[in-house]
């Protein structure tokens, strides 16, 4: 892989890349509470707008059949936005659509309804938004043993409307049906839960899965756990037997980890890791083919594909966006792939130490407290809550803008 263009507009980590259908423009979110649409045969910003969130943009994405003139996006403060952008290369205006009760990390747009959305929060709801509804329609609450799941990820089937899956603070991809959910709906709703075998239940209680999607037609699905492997299910198979590949090297550790297929049939995986490399695998074989440097802060978390060209856009901790291509280059060798995986896994194990001895709970808490304390300063710099009491100095330090660890 060669890197052919760095988009460079942001001034914070960029967490969210979409293309287009017809992948002419790339919309990009960032810490900085901005969005930029990327000209891609330019390499230039096309319109950057403020997005209105007053906290981490996480999800930046175009809703089909809009003529590229309408983004979703969604944050850390919860809310779920839709910008109407204007034929001479601005933003006509923002407004919120949908807020879960905490950070909302991922968006599925549908072509079917066209006009709909799924969001899924860290408030373990998920909510179907029409952009043409004032109100969202609350789908279902995910459980487990009638305790919330934070949710980090969802996605849809490519070709079945019906059907899509999340996944979040436990060791479980979620299959769900929207035909057989109902207004009371809970985690019975759920056609089959994912997850390897090996695990025990001392390992699946350390386990996040931080990212969860389909291949191409949506025969497969591809996870990544926390501190763990990323792993390949067979969608067609019953859970208990639906675990097929394994694709080890990567470190999911610091911040909250994407996955992709990449490749015309979905033949290749492909991760961020915390060394700050790309890593490619064969999906049959589950031999890695190549490690690519992707970001200069050390993290690459986001990883989107070109819809029809061999080109892969991805991002993390640093201010820019890398667009990569395959070129006739020698693969990264074993011996170098060995090195930096054992190196890797011996960073992982140190987490996964650290981990245990931090109760989920005072975890759970902690963060909450300190977005908590974020979203007052935002809001209050933005003059949405003027009575706010003023925090101190120390508050203010704790309250910057960073990455989402995985808790």
């Amino acid at each position: 892989m060669r890197c052919v263009g760095t988009l460079d507009s942001h001034s914070g980590c960029v967490n969210a890349l979409n293309f287009n259908q017809s992948g002419t423009y790339l919309a990009s979110g960032s810490d900085d509470l901005k969005v930029v649409v990327w000209d891609m045969i330019r390499l230039s910003p096309y319109i950057s707008f403020q997005s209105g969130h007053v906290s981490n943009v996480f999800q930046s994405k175009f809703m089909p059949h809009s003529n590229d003139s309408q983004i979703v996006t969604c944050a850390r403060d919860g809310q779920v936005r839709l910008a109407e952008l204007s034929v001479t290369g601005s933003c006509r205006e923002t407004r919120k659509i949908c807020e879960h009760a905490d950070s909302c990390h991922k968006l599925a747009v549908e072509t079917d309804p066209e006009y709909c959305l799924l969001s899924a929060g860290e408030d373990a709801m998920v909510f179907q938004i029409d952009v043409r509804s004032k109100k969202p329609n609350r789908l279902v609450q995910v459980l487990q043993s009638q305790m919330k799941v934070a949710l980090y990820s969802i996605d849809k089937h490519p070709h079945k409307p019906y059907e899509f899956i999340v996944s979040g603070r436990d060791h479980y991809i979620r299959v769900y049906d929207k035909r057989f959910i109902n207004s009371q709906s809970n985690s019975s709703d759920v056609v089959k839960r994912l997850t390897p075998s090996k695990f025990d239940n001392k390992d699946r209680l350390l386990r996040d899965v931080t990212c969860a999607v389909y291949n191409c037609n949506g025969s497969e699905i591809v996870g990544t756990y926390n501190d763990e492997d990323i792993y390949l299910f067979d969608n067609e198979l019953p859970a208990e037997e639906a675990c097929i590949n394994t694709y080890t090297g990567h470190r999911n550790s610091s911040t909250v980890k994407g996955v992709n297929f990449y490749g015309p049939n979905s033949e290749y995986i492909v991760s961020g890791s915390d060394c700050g490399n790309v890593f490619f695998w064969d999906k049959t074989s589950s031999e890695p083919l190549q490690i690519q440097k992707g970001d200069e802060g050390g993290v690459v978390n986001v990883l989107e594909p070109h819809p029809h060209l061999p080109y892969l856009a991805v991002s993390g901790l640093d201010n820019s966006v890398k667009v990569f291509m395959p070129v006739g280059e020698k693969l990264t060798s074993m011996s170098k792939f060995k090195k930096l995986m054992k190196r890797n896994t011996g960073r992982q194990g140190s987490r996964m130490a650290s981990n245990a001895l931090i109760d989920t709970v005072e975890r759970t808490f902690l963060m909450s407290a300190l977005r908590a304390i974020h979203w007052r300063r935002r809001r209050r710099e933005a003059g949405d809550d003027a009575d706010a009491d003023d925090a101190d100095d120390e508050s203010d330090e704790a309250e910057s803008s960073v990455q989402c660890p995985v808790s």
